[in-house]
């Protein structure tokens, strides 16, 4: 299994991709909407451990929340963290939109993804 989950494999490997539900919405104007919920006891998503700090970087769990709120617009969790709510708005007419994700991510990520970003558009 992968080190970073999303809510429906982390759903999957409870054993309860029987119950879990998914929903995924899809605009004209571009802008996505995923959410799922699992039947689950749910989780506090504000005691999950920050993965960017030094004893957590080395962790093989514990990006998937991380890594929802860097790529997507919005995340609710809802129903006691058993439900997720995601938006990711379209960015195709937006050239900036790749510095509003790195302006979220930690300082040393946000230098590798600049550093990227970079090279993508020189190519």
């Amino acid at each position: 299994m992968s080190p970073s989950r999303t809510p429906l494999s982390t759903a999957t490997t409870r054993n309860l991709i029987s119950v879990c539900r998914w929903l995924c919405r899809c605009s004209v104007d571009g802008e996505v909407s995923i959410t799922v919920r699992d039947q689950g006891t749910g989780f506090d998503p504000h005691a999950v451990p920050d993965p960017t700090i030094a004893e957590n970087r080395i962790s093989p769990r514990g990006r998937g929340i991380y890594m929802m709120r860097a790529l997507m617009d919005e995340v609710l969790f809802k129903e006691g963290g058993a439900g997720v709510q995601m938006r990711k708005k379209s960015n195709i007419a937006s050239p900036s939109s790749a510095v509003a994700v790195t302006a979220r991510l930690p300082k040393e990520e946000r230098n590798v993804a600049q550093d990227l970003n970079r090279r993508a558009v020189s190519q």
